[in-house]
């Protein structure tokens, strides 16, 4: 699938119309550059090559462009910045109030919930931000290619990358935003765990001795000498009694949002900055793991290959016999494991790095003196003699960062490697001499690898977003080691994941409408990742090129394990219970920070103010009232003649039993002003004639029908008054404006008829029955009136015969 036909899902669609115009300059270069399309022909001497016209046009437009994405991007991350501001601010607000009030949980419940609600929005937004920068960086990328493709030149990219694109404005450092709102989740959870189990922490101190051997204390412990140390507890430390792990390849292009999505549920151990919760038995003292941090990582993997392949024991995440790390520290570290199949132990032996040559190889002499690391290379070769078939079989290079769980406990952890610019070799003792740089000229590994491993019998959150998302792609039976040794031994046969590097695994990623969470703070057990470090150019091609995800075996112990609940129902059962998430509407929550009820300050004197959200404004019931007048007996024309055919369905039955009394419902805001009449005469044949009406109608509606009366009272005598002047006029009038005279008692002939139309479309309008009085005398009127209109268009008529 071409890349412009998927740009709108690699970015982020709600934010489309920011993006690169692809398409369009695509076509651009395309219709510049064809065979059809005039193009420029050299002239000898001159120094402009054939397309510095369209050179020039595309500068402008990308320079343009640029401007235009960069400036989007500055907004949204400042945005952030004052989000993750005001998030800081609330955090530390919280813990003050956490000692002050922590008699009111159910205050502080809400508030936690709140601030964890918030950090999650914030995180997606920080997620989606990264995402959005990513895939503008491919799509000036790939308009750089079609151009080189079309016009066969560079100068485009090189002159953009001088002028443009060197102040790195697509470069965010969105890592330690991240970063640091892990640590403030992390504080949340703490805050909301303390809140709900106060008596957790006593009940782990007393269970402290049974806990103390436990993988996650162990590697928790061992993370604090450093970050070999770690590297080794996470790869040769046994599981403990439910315990998995899972892998993933991830291609360049997505490491950076990767990262970004690790530190949404991990905490980076590089950073100096990070911030450690101080309840987790996982925190990890960030100043040791970032000394010696700054190069390279090389293992060499030891072992007789022919048993490594077979051995399809699952104790620990490592299978080689022996494994020996190093960096730019002045310190190495070799961990051997008991070949023996009933044990699963393993030691580590810390050797200078300088000493590591001469302890991997038994032909070498022994150093004789007394010294600490003198002692561990003896020891390293008594274990090479003892085992006559260990033997080095390959050597991996990485840059490496290292994650822990942000929740992580003495029973519960989550720990994460992630391995970037990988290359595979024959040991070298060269590479002891100068670590921190690459020792081989070999092709790399085409993706960056993400390692988890996690003491607990459910999946954690990391591992399940991971498994979702289109950044990484998890491969079973993976492992760094098991990589290095078959790249050095092409003779054996190919592991199950060989056919993987074989296609791009690069997926499109799928929009789906998501919920909310339930809770947020639940299942946040993995950890932030670091940066790759500066890189020559925004759009230059990586050093490492494919596509990403890998996938991992899970290595369980079956022995008491307790099972997800989730994963125990049947497929069927599944499926039924299977509902779509729908989106909730965010409601905005408008409050003065000087009467917040939730506020930590001043609760003592929290008030709050009533409003009747039922209480009129002053003058509503006069203006309603004038309104109803005048406008609604123009509606009940509309709705009689609308509705006479189907009125008897819309009718309800009990409509005269249910407004028989004056109850303040009749009165509210939704009572229909004329409600038509029932047409169920077996009901109204249970009630009197003389209170049928009177119960069926409203306050309001009764004051209707008295306004009703004097309206077509009031037309009735104006038509007597307009009958009473023509006449008047006609028989005062003199003879010479005989003709103004005629027209004058005409008019008041016609307004009167007028008069006493609308006075009886206005009885017509009436709901109540008329009285046998008012129907005689509202006859007697109309009649007299269209009598006395004829009198006096008689009497105008035989004037004007007489005047003639």
């Amino acid at each position: 699938m071409k890349f412009g036909e998927t740009l709108y899902q690699r970015s982020v669609p709600k934010w489309a119309p920011y993006n690169l115009n692809y398409n369009e300059l695509k076509h651009l270069i395309k219709a510049r550059t064809s065979a059809g399309a005039p193009s420029p022909v050299p002239i000898p001497g001159q120094t402009d090559h054939r397309w510095s016209l369209l050179e020039d046009e595309m500068y402008d437009i990308l320079k343009e462009q640029y401007e235009h994405i960069t400036l989007f991007l500055r907004s949204k991350h400042g945005e952030i910045e004052r989000r993750l501001a005001h998030l800081d601010k609330s955090v530390r607000s919280a813990k003050r109030s956490s000692n002050l009030y922590g008699g009111r949980p159910s205050l502080q419940a809400r508030k936690y919930q709140r601030l964890a609600y918030e950090a999650e929005t914030i995180g997606e937004d920080i997620q989606a931000l990264s995402r959005f920068a990513a895939a503008q960086k491919i799509a000036f990328r790939k308009i750089f290619k079609k151009y080189r493709k079309w016009t066969n030149s560079d100068a485009l990219r090189l002159r953009l990358e001088n002028d443009v694109f060197s102040d790195g404005q697509l470069d965010l450092n969105l890592i330690d935003q991240m970063q640091h709102l892990s640590a403030h989740t992390a504080t949340i959870t703490d805050l909301q765990t303390s809140l709900m189990r106060p008596n957790m922490q006593d009940h782990d101190r007393g269970r402290a001795s049974d806990k103390l051997e436990s993988p996650v204390i162990q590697i928790a412990k061992a993370t604090q000498s450093g970050p070999l140390h770690f590297d080794a507890a996470v790869a040769s430390i046994p599981f403990g009694e439910a315990a998995g792990t899972a892998t993933y390849w991830i291609h360049t292009d997505n490491l950076e949002e990767a990262r970004v999505l690790l530190l949404r549920y991990m905490r980076d151990l590089g950073l100096r900055s990070a911030l450690s919760s101080e309840n987790s038995v996982g925190s990890i003292d960030a100043a040791a793991l970032g000394s010696g941090d700054g190069g390279r990582v090389h293992t060499c993997y030891c072992d007789n290959v022919y048993r490594f392949i077979q051995d399809s024991t699952s104790h620990s995440p490592s299978k080689a016999a022996m494994c020996a790390r190093w960096s730019a520290a002045k310190e190495a570290l070799v961990t051997m494991s008991d070949l023996s199949p009933r044990s699963d132990s393993n030691s580590t032996i810390s050797i200078k790095r300088k000493d590591l040559p001469s302890a991997l190889d038994r032909d070498s002499s022994l150093p004789k003196d007394r010294s600490a690391s003198a002692a561990n290379t003896r020891a390293i070769r008594g274990f090479l003699s003892q085992h006559r078939d260990v033997k080095p079989l390959a050597q991996l290079e990485s840059d490496r960062s290292r994650y822990a769980g942000l929740t992580n406990s003495s029973e519960v952890g989550t720990f994460a490697t992630l391995d970037a610019n990988i290359t595979f070799a024959a040991f070298d003792k060269d590479s002891l001499t100068a670590p921190g740089e690459a020792q081989t000229q070999e092709p790399g590994f085409p993706y960056a690898v993400l390692g988890i491993r996690w003491e607990f019998g459910r999946k954690p959150e990391v591992v399940r977003a991971f498994d979702t998302t289109h950044l990484a792609e998890r491969i079973p039976e993976f492992t760094l080691e098991s990589a290095a040794i078959y790249s050095q031994f092409p003779q054996l046969s190919k592991p199950s994941w060989a056919a993987t590097l074989e296609r791009d695994i690069r997926k499109v990623p799928v929009h789906t409408r998501r919920g909310r969470r339930k809770d947020v703070s639940d299942g946040l057990t993995s950890g932030p990742s670091s940066t790759d470090g500066p890189v020559d150019s925004v759009f230059s091609t990586p050093l490492v090129h494919s596509t990403a995800g890998s996938e991992t075996s899970p290595m369980t112990s079956t022995r008491n394990m307790p099972l997800d609940r989730a994963d125990t129902k049947p497929p069927a059962k599944k499926k039924k219970k299977a509902r779509i998430a729908a989106d909730s509407p965010n409601r905005q929550k408008y409050y003065s920070e000087y009467d917040d009820p939730e506020s930590e300050f001043y609760q003592q004197e929290a008030y709050t103010i009533y409003v009747d959200p039922n209480q009129e404004a002053p003058g509503m019931a006069t203006m309603r009232k004038i309104g109803s007048a005048l406008l609604v007996p123009f509606t009940w024309v509309q709705s009689k003649n609308k509705h006479a055919i189907d009125s008897n369905e819309r009718t309800p039955l009990l409509n005269g039993i249910a407004q028989s009394q004056d109850s303040p419902s009749s009165e509210s805001d939704t009572d229909q002003v004329g409600s038509g009449r029932p047409r169920y005469k077996g009901l109204q044949g249970r009630i009197r004639p003389a209170e049928r009406y009177r119960m069926r109608l409203s306050r309001r509606q009764r004051a209707l029908e008295r306004t009703l009366v004097q309206f077509y009272s009031g037309l009735l005598v104006l038509s007597y008054v307009f009958l009473l002047m023509s006449a008047i006029l006609l028989n005062t009038g003199r003879k010479k404006v005989a003709l103004e005279v005629d027209v004058g008692a005409t008019v008041g002939v016609v307004m009167a008829f007028v008069c006493m139309v609308l006075s009886l479309v206005l009885v017509y309008m009436r709901k109540e029955k008329l009285a046998t009085i008012e129907v005689v005398s509202l006859i007697l009127g109309t009649s007299m009136i269209v009598v006395l209109g004829a009198a006096v268009v008689v009497g105008i008529v035989q004037k004007a015969t007489l005047v003639k």
